[in-house]
């Protein structure tokens, strides 16, 4: 076996379902914002405050997640990396790359301190607690759509 096997059987090329792609970019958000409605309504002691929030994460992460998220998630599907803690530690990771360039091009270009330390805050603050829930969510719905629906037929892969 030479080297250029062992490395193509090491990293080898998912089968990629553009139709459990699309439903798991375009569920991930919303099944994230349900999930967090409980627990931001905890946090704040208001059910609809807590539904603002859930909705503001759609409204507010959602152009950013499909922008920054389409490209890290093939990424990460086309070397078989569908695991849902997987998915959301690479949301993380890239939710903080995002805020860190965005501190960083404020200031080359001398924006004002305080606004761009506020814009960081709220991408990098709200984006360390949906970014990994909406990554894990979308790794549970594509393994789902891609791998069947049934109980214990579904899997979990790495």
């Amino acid at each position: 076996m030479t080297a250029k096997t062992k490395r193509s059987e090491r990293t080898r090329k998912a089968d990629f379902n553009m139709t459990a792609f699309l439903g798991a970019l375009f569920g991930a958000p919303f099944l994230g914002a349900v999930v967090s409605v409980p627990f931001a309504a905890l946090l704040t002691g208001s059910i609809p405050v807590g539904f603002i929030i859930a909705l503001y994460s759609v409204l507010g992460g959602g152009p950013l997640y499909l922008l920054f998220g389409i490209p890290v998630l093939i990424y990460a599907l086309d070397r078989n990396w569908s695991n849902p803690v997987v998915l959301a530690a690479l949301a993380l990771a890239t939710n903080l790359t995002m805020a860190a360039v965005y501190l960083l091009v404020a200031w080359l270009f001398g924006f004002d301190t305080d606004t761009s330390w506020s814009i960081a805050l709220v991408i990098g603050g709200y984006g360390c607690l949906f970014a990994p829930l909406w990554g894990a969510m979308f790794g549970l719905i594509y393994t789902q759509i891609r791998f069947g629906f049934g109980l214990g037929q579904g899997r979990i892969a790495s």
